[in-house]
């Protein structure tokens, strides 16, 4: 076994044996870069990748087009660091497959940030409700730059007939961190509202996500 092989096998070991409690960024980087990049010094890409990127949160975010402009990173590599927001988002709500209910604001919250976990463009999803609160449906209806994304209100009214829907939560994300509503977040609220209440259909609230945190536009009085 050379020098090489021997470092992997001891930072796959330790992670069975510890989980990455205790790896370093680049460390926890460079474990994942072994099952795409196999005949590499993968430690000093991932010195590279973290220090181009600022942070580890910041690398897996970046545009697949800003990820392949590393030296030693392909479209291969790439895709691999894309995929683990994503599928840590799919772990999170598998977990949920079981009747959901968003009992409170504090749930609703909870079960926003992680259906917007991994999106770096502004992402809306409108969350439909039967009237003991249980969710029926989360759909994405719309995504769009990193600062914006569009929603038709007639989209909306389409998905809560679709699924018979009494009341819905709406919710999307600030890739950026801020999460004080927008004026056009207000404006798009209210005619949501608006064209639901005069359908029968409660918006319970509008949920805005970022960096893990979130904000309800309820609690504002908005």
């Amino acid at each position: 076994m050379s020098l090489h092989e021997g470092h992997r096998r001891r930072m796959v070991d330790r992670f069975l044996s510890q989980g990455l409690d205790g790896f370093t960024q680049h460390q926890a980087l460079e474990l994942l870069l072994f099952f795409a990049v196999p005949r590499c010094d993968t430690n000093l890409l991932a010195h590279t990748i973290i220090d181009n990127f600022g942070s580890l949160g910041n690398a897996m975010d970046a545009p697949l087009d800003e990820l392949i402009k590393i030296p030693g990173v392909g479209r291969h590599t790439a895709t691999l660091i894309k995929l683990i927001p994503q599928m840590a988002r799919q772990y999170e709500l598998s977990k949920e497959q079981d009747i959901v209910v968003l009992a409170d604001r504090e749930q609703a919250g909870k079960y926003c940030v992680k259906l917007l976990t991994g999106y770096t463009k502004e992402t809306f999803y409108l969350i439909c409700l039967d009237s003991d609160n249980r969710v029926l449906a989360a759909e994405r209806l719309s995504t769009g730059t990193v600062t914006e994304t569009m929603v038709s209100e007639r989209v909306v009214a389409e998905r809560v007939f679709k699924h018979g829907a009494s009341r819905v939560v709406l919710t999307h994300n600030h890739p950026a961190g801020t999460l004080m509503p927008s004026p056009a977040d207000r404006a798009m609220t209210r005619r949501i509202v608006t064209l639901l209440g005069l359908l029968g259909v409660e918006v319970l609230d509008h949920i805005i996500v970022g960096r893990g945190k979130f904000v309800a536009m309820s609690e504002q009085d908005l």
